[in-house]
């Protein structure tokens, strides 16, 4: 986080402040990084409950604004948007113009994968996994990627597997589908799910995680 201008820290409305959160915003508090809290899904709860929710964010930390949004309906998009504009510092072109994106291959790659995971479980494991891409190899006319799922618990590796695997291979074929269609080419995706309990503290180690 340090060197950032700002840190927009996004809030799931349904569900509590996890550790990871807190984790988060002890370093936002031990760097003294200004910060904005965007509460998202605010459709799924009523006036009262909101502003209960928005008023435990203020105490864990002293945001510079608290702004409460629907990603779903465009809800409060607008004004969170106009902020960030008219937050931004002025400098420097970082990338020359025709750059569309600095990530990796193996960041996109897993991307698409934890997306397909997110819709297989349906918010089951929103915090708890992480997909990082091994390894991406060129045969031929076709790509071979490797990816290791992490999960924290021997419980949520069985729910990420599925019974007798089904959930997992639903996830490896709509994954290499659209991977396939990114690539225009073959990919063989094989994927791994390891328990690796603090995953969030080892990911300075891996290339291409999500």
């Amino acid at each position: 986080m340090k060197g950032a201008d700002m840190v927009v820290l996004v809030l799931d409305a349904k569900r509590r402040i996890c550790v990871h959160v807190e984790k988060i915003i002890k370093r936002l508090q031990r760097d003294n990084i200004a910060s904005i809290a965007v509460i998202n899904k605010m459709d799924l709860l009523d006036e009262g409950e909101l502003a209960t929710f928005a008023e435990r964010v203020q105490l864990l930390h002293k945001f510079d604004r608290v702004f409460t949004v629907s990603s779903l309906y465009g809800t409060g998009v607008r004004d969170l948007i106009d902020y960030l504009q008219e937050s931004a510092c002025d400098g420097p072109w970082l990338y020359p113009e025709e750059y569309r994106t600095d990530a990796t291959l193996e960041f996109f790659a897993a991307e698409i994968t934890r997306e397909k995971l997110y819709l297989a479980l349906r918010q089951e494991l929103p915090y708890s996994l992480s997909v990082v891409t091994e390894q991406i190899e060129e045969k031929g006319d076709s790509i071979i990627i490797k990816q290791v799922i992490y999960v924290m618990k021997e419980s949520q590796k069985t729910i990420v597997v599925g019974a007798d695997a089904a959930l997992i291979k639903s996830v490896s074929t709509a994954a290499r589908y659209e991977l396939s269609a990114m690539l225009n080419k073959k990919v063989h995706l094989y994927l791994f799910v390891k328990v690796r309990k603090f995953w969030q503290d080892h990911l300075e180690e891996c290339v291409g995680y999500s």
